[in-house]
């Protein structure tokens, strides 16, 4: 925590890749894999 506070160009680095991972990321994704989930656990039990 103090490299983060003390050198900001390490943080932005951070920043940078925070944002970059969160574009793996989204609701429609999300949304898709527990569809999949529900309808399989239920296609299970037929």
């Amino acid at each position: 925590m103090q490299k983060v506070e003390s050198q900001a160009e390490f943080r932005n680095q951070l920043i940078a890749k925070g944002k970059e991972r969160t574009k793996l990321f989204s609701w429609d994704n999300t949304a898709n894999v527990i569809w999949k989930t529900i309808t399989k656990v239920y296609s299970d039990k037929k």
